[in-house]
């Protein structure tokens, strides 16, 4: 790498530096923005401005803080190993201890341990535990469904008007269970729902409109032509009809009914009239229906989209109180308690506010809004308490916020720029804004490229929103690579139209192509790169490569064609796993399993891989059968073997734990070794066996049926839940990438691939954060169904509101994509159709009609992609033909040999799953328990072991001499388990008569005295574990002993009580003696409430006696 200065030098060393100013830095892409965090928290510990044990330094994501991490290690580390006086040096080698428990790591990290310190003024259980992803989201199933149960049964209003509207409560869409989760996941907006209109009275439009529609009826078969307006009347005729049966209904129904009257229809032109005038007097009914209809929809669709949004809140709080219940917090949990937390608790925000000294803040522009009030809060000048976050005043040098709002691209986690852009703006009043615009990744080429494609896209808009920052232009550091261009723009050759014209021929072909080129980038042309460790140029390698997309929808494409050219692929995280071939056709076989009655799911398990029965069977089998069901016999031939897998499964699917009935199919179907075959088959068997270890981790976490389970799989593929790939190869394996934009974020590569760079504009959310509106209107819109429905709040600002945020957002996925690349940027344009994508933004050069081969542009080199063979190679199906007869002998041998293997090791899992059995004395004597005495005056038995314990802790704690240790215990363990003031007293009792029997003047002068002996010794393959209350050596003979806290009154009831306890004392002596090899004196049952002692000396048949009671059988 060259040595010249840095062009942004007085930024940058400012940044680092200028340890007494609160400073907001824009980084561009590559500018080495976690560098300057790492320094200046390296400058902050070596002045001495505080110990890293007050500093917090945060990121968003898990890799990204421990990434941060090991930054700040490296660099101390690098800092003790080169010169340095004794004060730096000493304060460096204390960072260095400090680093393990320092607060640098993620946000959700750091809150968690804020509400840990302060759970009072935080309002949590101080034992919480922090729900992952996975637990999160089954919670919130279980919260729903018994939510939606207790609704429905009590009639919940709201929701059976959306019902009766005929919006589904569950499944698949923008159902009410969907905007449920959307809300929960928007709770630090709650208290700003959309106004609710009045519901309007719709009695007299439908009288209107029953009356007007039968005019209107009237008039067309009086003078209308029937064979013109024959559709148009039958329309109108159902709608009179609906309007007149309204009557009828119930409210919820009838304005149902009201809001479905089909007005939008095309009313009959004059030439299908007989009489002109009488035309003119049904239009004038026909267009004043329709405009009243009009009018009144909205009102309707408003009303019933705030009242399924107040319903919702109700579940949202019992989620919160099952939640709390239970002692549990999501990931958005973590940051609402910590945010309330600071804003209403004046002590705990001085607490905080004293307790930390800097706060530095990495990739500022992917932050959540409730972290950017959590750090305000947290940097307040001391003698301040502002009440809100953007009123605080910060403390002089205390904030320092990096990052690059180019690259914020996750508005679907609520990542917001504008809230960025607010928080920038009132930071540098306060302080300075600063810009780091030199980068240290591409190469001038790429860095040219993208300066000129995004100069005049990425701007701030002009409707004055905050969406869209300025553009800071790249200035590369790096020096040219090799000697071919960096931006390479690769359209299609002549030739190939027909392909091009329609989507998924496009997408194979593209496919084809990325291939043919990546191959002759390695294989041929060797294009040089500078290797990104040695930095010394060498030629590319496969695992040089990444190729790129904004969605996984095509991956397969490429993953074949790469295949067909023999280039190594690894398709990488996202979102892909859930919606991947071989876990959508889990999916679909476990569906079936299921539910036999569910025929959509049965015919695609029958004809996908598991089963792989041809469409020509399954329509013999539909003639001979009829409706198709594995719970009736079926012909002879395929179909019927899979049906008796499946109704087999089906018998078994709640018998057995999910994990081994998934593997259980897998052996059965061969589901494994037909995956294997294909294209990416390690990739694919790897994502299968990945989903038996999520029904493991289900299973851990709570209790779930089959049919639980399956409801969980789809609902997952169906949203397309975020689950990483399983990794199928190790790192530095030579294999070209294929990623998601969002997973490439923060990563580079030498060349990058930029594909599937154009596709049709997204339908506008449902669901909308509107942090830009005033409170009091509402901060979240939404609409139920389809937009077109009308169902929508009264706040929705309109689909262009959207578009435009959604277009500004495109802009920076693109930026991100094409900043990845280090040496060379190569560009698919114009091989897809669509007016959205990373493709509308190269404007001319999206698809040339003529592309000048060879050209230079601006935007990058036009590669000739007539020399590339984009023929289609990929390889023929893989198809095993059928036995036709015996299998030769060597064949018959080695399928016996398996099948003896499988039984063998079938019998070792068996065995090895089996465990050890382990007993406790206490349940020895045929698990003998003693029962209540008559006329005893014992306490409940929840009292009654609450005082056992009680008594048995404070024996365990406290010396046998030190009777005031013994009565603090008694207190503080007392007030932790709530004991009665009448069980404390007796729970003193039986404490005092232990400390002053003569018993324990024994132990106290024995030679050795041990209180609570943990113990585990096997017998005859039975272990028994157990502990023992208090042991001492007189001489060289044991004494055990027992307490007990039982009711007990005279020697009758001590003996008959004791007499339940003899199997567990025998076990105590065989133990003492086996393991010690030492004689037992004694063994001593000890009444403490009656202050009586049973004794028993052991013998040789003692032992005997215990060692077979120990190893019985039960």
């Amino acid at each position: 790498m060259s040595k010249k200065p840095y062009t942004d030098a007085a930024h940058r060393t400012r940044a680092e530096t200028d340890l007494a100013t609160s400073l907001t830095v824009e980084a561009a892409a590559g500018a080495g923005k976690t560098s300057v965090l790492v320094a200046r928290l390296l400058n902050l510990v070596r002045q001495g401005k505080a110990p890293l044990s007050r500093i917090v330094a945060v990121t968003f994501t898990e890799k990204a803080a421990g990434e941060l991490k090991v930054r700040v290690r490296e660099e101390l580390e690098k800092a003790l190993d080169g010169k340095l006086d004794a004060v730096s040096r000493e304060r460096y080698a204390q960072a260095l201890d400090d680093l393990g428990h320092a607060p640098v790591g993620t946000i959700h990290s750091f809150c968690a341990g804020l509400i840990r310190e302060r759970p009072v003024e935080a309002g949590v259980d101080p034992r919480f535990r922090v729900l992952d992803e996975l637990e999160g989201s089954l919670v919130r199933e279980r919260a729903w469904d018994d939510w939606l149960e207790e609704q429905l049964a009590a009639g919940n209003p709201a929701l059976l008007r959306a019902v009766a509207h005929g919006f589904s409560l569950e499944g698949e869409g923008n159902t009410i269970h969907a905007l449920a989760l959307k809300m929960s996941g928007c709770r630090d907006l709650l208290d700003r729902l959309p106004a609710a209109p009045p519901a309007p009275n719709v009695g007299p439009f439908l009288a209107e409109a029953r009356d007007g529609l039968a005019e209107l009826v009237r008039l067309l078969d009086a003078h209308c032509k029937p064979e013109a307006a024959a559709t148009f009347r039958a329309q109108m005729e159902d709608a009179r009809r609906t309007a007149a049966l309204a009557d009828g209904l119930d409210p919820m129904q009838r304005e149902a009914a009201a809001l479905h009257l089909n007005l939008n229809r095309r009313f009959p032109g004059k030439a299908h009239w007989r009489d002109a005038k009488r035309r003119d007097e049904a239009n004038v009914i026909f267009e004043g229906l329709k405009a009243r209809h009009a009018a009144l929809a909205p009102a309707i669709g408003a009303a019933v989209a705030a009242g399924v949004a107040e319903a919702l809140v109700g579940y949202i709080e019992a989620l919160r109180r099952k939640r709390d219940a239970e002692g549990l917090l999501d990931f958005d949990d973590l940051l609402l308690v910590t945010r309330n937390m600071l804003r209403d608790s004046r002590p705990a925000r001085d607490h905080f506010k004293a307790s930390y000294d800097y706060l530095l803040v990495d990739e500022f522009q992917d932050t959540d809004p409730l972290q950017v009030e959590i750090a305000f809060f947290l940097a307040e000048r001391r003698d301040r308490h502002a009440a809100a976050w953007d009123a605080v005043e910060v403390e002089p040098g205390k904030l320092f916020f990096v990052g690059d709002p180019k690259q914020s691209i996750y508005r679907f986690r609520r990542a917001d720029i504008e809230m960025y852009e607010k928080a920038r703006r009132i930071l540098a009043r306060q302080g300075d804004a600063l810009t780091l615009s030199q980068s240290f990744r591409p190469v001038p080429g790429i860095a040219e490229a993208v300066n000129a494609i995004f100069e005049d896209v990425i701007k701030p808009p002009d409707d004055g929103g905050l969406y869209q920052p300025s553009y800071v232009p790249l200035d590369p550091y790096r020096d040219a690579t090799g000697r071919r261009p960096a931006v390479e723009l690769v359209y299609p050759p002549p030739g190939f139209e027909e392909e091009l014209a329609s989507g998924d021929p496009a997408h194979r072909l593209e496919a084809r192509a990325v291939a043919a080129l990546i191959r002759r980038i390695v294989e041929e042309e060797h294009w040089e790169i500078a290797d990104p460790q040695t930095h010394e140029p060498r030629p590319a390698r496969y695992g040089d490569i990444a190729i790129l997309a904004e969605r996984f929808t095509f991956s397969d494409d490429y993953a074949e064609a790469l295949a067909a050219a023999d280039v190594p692929l690894r398709v990488v995280g996202g979102r892909h796993f859930y919606v991947a071939h071989e876990v959508h056709s889990l999916v679909t076989v476990l569906k079936a399993m299921d539910n036999p009655h569910d025929r959509v799911s049965l015919v695609a398990a029958l004809r996908g891989p598991f089963f792989g029965v041809s469409d020509d069977d399954l329509l013999l089998a539909k003639c001979a059968q009829g409706a198709l069901s594995y719970l009736a016999d079926a012909p002879a031939g395929p179909v019927r073997e899979a049906m008796a897998v499946l109704r087999e499964f089906h018998g078994r699917r709640n018998a057995e734990p999910i994990p081994l009935l998934l593997q259980a199919l897998f052996e059965r179907t061969k589901a494994l070794e037909l995956f294997l075959l294909r294209p990416r088959g390690e990739q694919c068997v790897a994502n299968l066996l990945r989903i038996v270890e999520r029904a493991r981790a289900i299973e851990a976490a709570e209790h779930v049926s089959f049919r639980g389970f399956v409801r969980w799989l789809a609902a997952a593929h169906g949203t397309e839940a975020r689950e990483p790939e399983t990794p199928s190869a190790e790192a530095g394996d030579n294999f070209v990438q294929f990623l998601s934009v969002h997973g490439a974020k923060g990563l580079e590569f030498p060349i990058a691939f930029l594909v599937d760079m154009a596709r049709q504009r997204r339908n506008a959310s449902s669901f909308l954060i509107l942090r830009d509106q005033p409170a009091e209107a509402g901060q979240f819109a939404f609409y139920l169904g389809s937009k077109d429905d009308g169902y929508r709040t009264t706040n929705w600002p309109g689909d262009e509101y959207d578009q435009r945020r959604d277009q500004a957002e495109d802009a920076r996925l693109f930026y991100v994509a094409a900043t990845r690349a280090r040496d060379y940027l190569v560009m698919f344009p114009g091989w897809t159709k669509g007016e959205a994508g990373p493709a509308q933004f190269l404007r001319n050069t999206a698809r040339p009609t003529t592309p000048e081969w060879g050209a230079a542009t601006p935007k990058g080199h036009v590669y000739d992609t007539r020399t590339l063979n984009l023929a289609d190679r990929a390889g023929k199906p893989f198809r095993l033909a059928a036995p036709t007869g015996a299998l030769p002998r060597a064949a018959e041998e080695r399928l016996a040999a398996r099948a003896q293997w499988r039984e063998a090791l079938a019998a070792d899992l068996a065995r090895a799953t089996q465990g050890r059995v382990t007993k406790s004395p206490s349940r020895l004597g045929h698990g003998l328990v003693p029962a209540p005495l008559e006329g005893a005056e014992a306490p409940g038995a929840d009292t009654g072991r609450q005082i056992g314990s009680l008594v048995h802790h404070c024996l365990r704690r406290a010396g046998l001499d030190d009777a005031a240790t013994v009565e603090r215990l008694l207190e503080a363990e007392a007030r932790r388990i709530a004991l009665a003031a009448p069980a404390v007293e007796r729970a003193r009792r039986l404490l005092r008569a232990a400390l002053d029997s003569p018993l324990l003047e024994r132990a106290r002068a024995a030679s050795a005295c041990y209180h609570e002996v943990p113990f585990a010794l096997e017998v005859q393959g039975v272990v028994l574990t157990g502990a023992i209350d208090l042991l001492f050596l007189e001489g060289d003979e044991a004494v055990v002993v027992d307490f007990k806290t039982d009711s007990v009154r005279g020697e009758a009831e001590v003996l008959e009580r004791a007499a339940a306890y003899v199997a567990q004392m025998r076990a105590y002596a065989f133990a003492v003696h086996r393991i010690l090899c030492k004689p037992v004196k004694e063994v001593v049952l000890f009444f403490l409430s009656a202050g009586r002692q049973w004794r028993a000396t052991p013998d040789s048949s003692t032992y005997d006696l215990a060692a077979a009671e120990i190893a019985a059988h039960e």
